[in-house]
C-alpha cells in the first residue's frame, strides 16, 4: 500500500505541472483573444468616431448652412435694412 500511495504521490509531483502549464495556456490564449476582440472594437469605434466628426464638420460648416438656408428660401438681408443704434454708456 505504501508502494502505491509513494508511486502516486511521484506521479502526482511529474504530471502536475504539465496540467497547470496546459491550464495557464488556456487562460493566456482566452484572455489574449479578448483583448484582440477589444482592439478591434476600439479600431471600429475610433473610424466610426472619425466619421461622425467628419460630418459633424461638413453639417457646421458656414458654406453648408449657407446652401441648406438658401434652399428653405432664406436670404441675407440687404444692408439698407439694418438699423444700427447708438447706446450712450455716459452715466448723467
Amino acid at each position: 500500500m505504501k508502494r502505491i500511495a509513494g508511486f502516486l504521490f511521484i506521479l502526482f509531483l511529474i504530471v502536475s505541472p504539465f496540467i497547470l502549464n496546459v491550464l495557464r495556456k488556456n487562460v493566456y490564449f482566452s484572455t489574449s483573444a479578448r483583448v484582440i476582440n477589444l482592439q478591434s472594437r476600439v479600431l471600429e469605434l475610433e473610424s466610426e468616431v472619425e466619421a461622425l466628426q467628419a460630418e459633424y464638420y461638413r453639417i457646421t460648416s458656414p458654406t453648408y448652412i449657407e446652401s441648406v438656408a438658401r434652399r428653405m428660401g432664406f436670404h441675407l438681408p440687404d444692408s439698407s435694412d439694418f438699423i444700427i443704434l447708438e447706446v450712450s454708456t455716459a452715466n448723467k
